[in-house]
């Protein structure tokens, strides 16, 4: 089993969100699944050009000099996703949301149904359910099973007890992400919205098939579009 961590903060894993990514990260080591941590204090994800007529053609966005690539690699081999940000101005973080913004051909592809996830998100001050309910809609239209979330704000991170229950927390949450991947699980409050994302796609896919051939082709041929 494989788990990807994605800290989409500038800070790294050196910041409060790092501080919640880590016991996820070691708690997910202790039952031998293999973790990749992917930091934005090192990666870069250029802004999305808007240029869909090139990615949905050829299957690859025309910029090569960010780590997009590499990322998206690293997300689509893996069986579970660790998404963390920031809170800025009560959304994800500038890079999270690129990434997002740049995941548009997967997306449209149906790559990641049926994956695995978890959110985590921090805050200096607070509205950290706003960010997590907006991150949640958005990754189950790419077709996740959202394992859970765990997030808190910067005085509770700095309060030792406080800062104590919510690190278990994480953990326990890594060892839920874990144990979901390894059962299947099915979340049935989850499945309704998933299915209807699912045929949305599927609908605009087809509408689309003469300026997205490459995401036509792959859905005819991987989830049984019909001509």
């Amino acid at each position: 089993m494989k788990i990807v961590a994605i800290v989409a903060s500038p800070n790294g894993m050196n910041g409060y969100t790092g501080m919640l990514v880590r016991p996820m990260v070691e708690a997910v080591q202790g039952t031998g699944a293999e973790v990749e941590v992917l930091s934005f204090d090192t990666l870069k994800v250029n802004f999305c050009r808007g240029c869909t007529q090139i990615c949905h053609t050829t299957g690859k966005c025309f910029q090569d000099d960010d780590d997009l690539a590499m990322i998206l690699t690293a997300m689509l081999s893996a069986d579970g996703i660790i998404f963390a940000t920031p809170n800025y101005c009560f959304n994800v973080s500038a890079q999270m949301k690129a990434l997002l913004d740049r995941s548009t051909f997967p997306l449209h592809c149906g790559k990641f149904q049926g994956k695995y996830c978890a959110t985590v998100v921090t805050a200096g001050g607070s509205d950290n359910e706003v960010v997590e309910k907006y991150l949640c809609s958005i990754l189950t239209q790419f077709g996740f099973r959202i394992a859970g979330g765990v997030n808190a704000v910067r005085l509770a991170l700095d309060d030792p007890d406080t800062h104590a229950e919510i690190e278990k927390e994480a953990g326990a949450l890594g060892l839920r992400l874990v144990h979901a991947i390894e059962k299947q699980e099915v979340y049935p409050g989850q499945e309704e919205e998933r299915e209807m994302g699912f045929q949305i796609m599927a609908f605009l896919v087809e509408t689309m098939k003469k300026d997205w051939p490459m995401a036509y082709e792959y859905w005819k041929k991987n989830w049984n579009l019909q001509e």
